[in-house]
């Protein structure tokens, strides 16, 4: 019987070895998996902090990331017209091209990890995150 330590440990390194699996396919599209993530909730959020909370980051990663982003123009930062310390983060044309092209491929890999399992266990599977969620 598996104890929680270890239904922790399995998921830590579920996740960790699908990065890691993705790490390569992700460098072709000139990105790492956080900056994956953040263009992805980008879909639902503009402001650092939003984005820092919903992928459970310190702002001063986010910020970092974001930084990374707009090098490679992947990103832009919209101004507060407001309040000039706020700003809004978008995803440029390249950025969502990259993204989607990334997500294309690790939704292909995640697909061929859930392969493994029967339809009826990856209802359960996502019923089970669902609730943990």
């Amino acid at each position: 019987k598996m104890e929680i330590w270890e239904v922790m440990l399995a998921h830590y390194q579920i996740y960790r070895s699908f990065l890691a699996s993705m790490e390569h396919d992700l460098q072709r599209q000139n990105l790492d998996a956080k900056e994956f993530m953040l263009l992805r909730v980008l879909e639902d959020y503009k402001n650092p902090a939003d984005i820092a909370r919903r992928l459970m980051l310190p702002k001063p990663t986010v910020t970092f990331l974001i930084k990374r982003l707009e090098v490679k123009r992947y990103v832009k930062r919209r101004g507060d017209a407001g309040d000039l310390r706020k700003f809004e983060i978008e995803a440029t044309d390249k950025g969502l091209r990259a993204y989607h092209a990334a997500r294309a491929i690790m939704t292909a890999a995640f697909e061929l990890k859930l392969a493994k399992i029967s339809p009826a266990e990856l209802r359960a599977y996502i019923a089970v995150l669902e609730k943990l969620r």
